[in-house]
């Protein structure tokens, strides 16, 4: 027998409101853990490890390089990061900063040196 739409209607409701709908700030209650590696990348690089070790390992690879430095060097540059994150404090006075760079160039443009930084001989930094 087939239930009138109202009553499916009904039905999928009481389905729908026994399931948890998001919640922001909720903890996380399922999935992996914050921080857990992929499997797969750990055991491709273990294949990796194996297969290099199988070929000959480090004399292997030193005698690759001599060999091909350019093709060493191609496949080295893919082994460094791509992006690295890194925070830099640095504590400057950005209004001393510019003035001491416009007395810079103000000795620049009296002294006529081709450098900001370099100085006429009679005068003291």
């Amino acid at each position: 027998m087939v239930k009138p739409s109202s009553e499916k209607q009904q039905s999928s409701e009481k389905q729908c409101s026994n399931w948890t709908k998001f919640q922001e700030g909720r903890a996380k209650t399922g999935g992996r853990k914050k921080g857990t590696p992929n499997k797969t990348p750990a055991r491709v690089a273990e294949a990796l490890q194996a297969a290099f070790e199988g070929v000959g390992g480090e004399e292997a690879m030193t005698a690759y390089a001599k060999d091909d430095p350019a093709g060493f060097y191609k496949l080295y540059a893919k082994m460094l990061p791509s992006k690295i994150e890194a925070a830099v404090d640095v504590n400057v006075d950005l209004i001393e900063a510019m003035q001491e760079g416009r007395k810079r160039v103000a000795k620049h443009a009296l002294t006529g040196s081709k450098h900001p930084d370099v100085i006429a001989p009679n005068e003291e930094k």
